[in-house]
């Protein structure tokens, strides 16, 4: 008798034993795993992030008359009547200009002065998505194309998707707006506001680049007959890019340095 109870205490006490160390052993496991979800979640967050900045897009693309240029004297402005691509109807808009924003002649894509633009000209421009609340709504503008003859067919700011040549010499561009342009083998090249020689093969993926052309029977295809390519850093937005790339990897640097 005296044998089973000792038995039976030996059983209890190791079981006892067994519920207190558990939850001890448990925790560090516990712990990991709730770190894991943590950083998993964060991870996912991030990718989230990145894909709706990708998604988003760099410019908006309008077009109107001006009516007061160089408000303010200092040439810093331009009021305008604009029709905002993807928005119903027409409506005021300020135009913030500074040293970064280029304009330019529609047809020769060569630099211009903001005193060459006059009260009722029609400009065409590629400004920053973010806009003001203020009435009217102002953004900054960061390619003007202005002395636009009638009729005339203003050049579009593309960006390369992708980029296919041809054994002749042509070439077809996808643009990141979605856009395809037939590239023919005579098609005018030209580098903005540099002496390098450029050629087909330098429209390569991300870069930036002014195309005059002309719409196909189809209604979607393009058929280029010149193109202006910029440098990276050339353009305001795209600058804008360089610098916060190098602002995340510097972040990347600290979080790794912080870790270790």
């Amino acid at each position: 008798m005296r044998k089973k109870f000792w038995v039976l205490c030996c059983t209890a006490a190791l079981a006892v034993s067994a519920a207190g160390c558990s939850p001890a052993e448990k925790a560090p496991v516990q712990e990991t795993q709730t770190e894991q979800q943590t950083q998993e979640m964060e991870t996912e967050q991030e990718t989230e992030a990145a894909e709706e900045m990708a998604a988003a897009p760099e410019t908006v693309r309008f077009h109107g008359t001006v009516t007061q240029p160089e408000e303010g004297g200092d040439g810093s402005q331009l009021f305008m009547n604009a029709v905002i691509d993807g928005v119903e109807g027409e409506q005021e808009v300020i135009l913030n200009i500074s040293e970064e924003t280029l304009i330019l002649d529609a047809v020769e894509g060569l630099p211009l002065q903001i005193e060459n633009i006059k009260n009722g000209d029609m400009v065409y421009s590629y400004m920053s998505p973010a806009m003001t609340a203020s009435l009217p709504p102002q953004s900054f503008a960061y390619v003007i194309l202005a002395n636009i003859p009638a009729d005339f067919r203003v050049p579009a700011l593309e960006k390369v998707k992708s980029l296919t040549v041809n054994d002749d010499g042509s070439a077809v561009v996808e643009a990141v707006s979605g856009t395809v342009y037939q590239i023919p083998a005579d098609c005018t090249l030209l580098p903005y506001l540099t002496r390098n020689m450029v050629a087909v093969q330098d429209l390569t993926e991300g870069r930036n680049f002014l195309v005059w052309s002309e719409l196909g029977e189809d209604g979607k295809e393009e058929t280029a007959n010149k193109i202006v390519m910029f440098q990276k850093g050339q353009l305001a937005f795209d600058a804008l890019e360089e610098e916060e790339a190098d602002s995340d990897e510097a972040e990347k640097e600290d979080q790794s340095k912080k870790l270790n």
